[in-house]
């Protein structure tokens, strides 16, 4: 069982409104299935994003949906380091009083995808351990 992976890195935006905003420190913590499960985006300006699994979405970005792959998250996003979980947390509960919040998700969008793309993965095996 690998655990809980927690991570941060500076990004940058290059789609509006967010890049009015500044750069952006992405907080990530990483469930077992390799696959973010709470995501948070602060930005220079004070605003922020949070996204998990329930609330992906919103007119902005939405959680990120790769599969945790430390080299390919690299390049997608630039270096990121290790962080503990008292320290997303912190991340987590700061954007809760940013100034752009509460943000308006797009739960009509329906269930996170690689919840359902996962859910058919494991029907195929015939459950998680197979």
């Amino acid at each position: 069982m690998i655990g809980m992976i927690y991570l941060k890195a500076t990004i940058m935006q290059h789609y509006e409104p967010q890049s009015a905003w500044g750069s952006a420190t992405r907080y990530l913590e990483i469930s077992e299935d390799l696959y973010a499960s709470r995501q948070v985006d602060i930005y220079e300006n004070g605003n922020a994003l949070r996204y998990d699994r329930a609330n992906w979405m919103d007119e902005f970005d939405s959680i990120a949906g790769a599969k945790y792959d430390h080299d390919r998250w690299v390049k997608a996003w630039g270096p990121d380091e290790k962080i503990t979980a008292t320290e997303f947390e912190a991340a987590w509960r700061l954007a809760e009083s940013a100034p752009n919040q509460p943000q308006a998700y797009r739960n009509e969008a329906g269930p996170w995808p690689m919840l359902l793309a996962e859910q058919k993965r494991l029907s195929r095996k015939g459950g998680p351990d197979k």
